[in-house]
């Protein structure tokens, strides 16, 4: 299904014009959208509306600090980012890392505006910082986890560091 181009993988095939195949039809691209930004948007709308929540809920015996809950929160955001940038357009992990984090981080600026409209909210430069270092830490753990699987399969193929 995909192609190697420049390093990057794509998601079809380039015909001689640069352009895609015209045979791909309306119905798989929209599924394709779907399964790779849907994820991605339904998360930011579940984060919407809880931070659209005067009093949003709180798991009993929850004993986190605000900053973490945004920071875990993005974190799951900036892996979807990363799914789907990666998923949709086929772009190499590190611009998808990167689109990811700009991605992330434009969400939780607007999520912060959102809450300067909700009684009893307040919107916090600190909560935006947070939710940074929660999409940047997902670009990390990707960027281990695909690491570590290169290293694997080095080993096993008796090449560097596999001795």
């Amino acid at each position: 299904m995909g192609t190697q181009q420049g390093g990057a993988r794509t998601m079809h095939a380039i015909n001689t014009e640069g352009k895609a195949p015209s045979n791909q039809g309306r119905g798989s691209r929209m599924r394709r959208f779907l399964v790779t930004w849907g994820p991605a948007v339904a998360y930011m709308v579940a984060v919407f509306f809880v931070s659209g929540d005067p009093e949003p809920p709180q798991p009993p015996g929850w004993a986190v600090f605000d900053k973490q809950e945004h920071m875990a929160a993005y974190f799951g955001l900036g892996l979807l980012l990363f799914w789907a940038f990666r998923g949709y357009w086929g772009f190499s992990r590190p611009l998808a890392g990167v689109l990811a984090v700009l991605a992330g981080a434009a969400y939780g600026l607007f999520d912060e505006m959102h809450q300067l409209f909700v009684p009893q909210r307040s919107s916090d430069v600190g909560d935006a910082l947070a939710d940074l270092v929660g999409v940047v830490a997902a670009q990390l753990a990707i960027a281990l986890v695909v690491g570590l699987r290169a290293s694997r399969r080095a080993r096993r193929a008796g090449g560097p560091g596999g001795g």
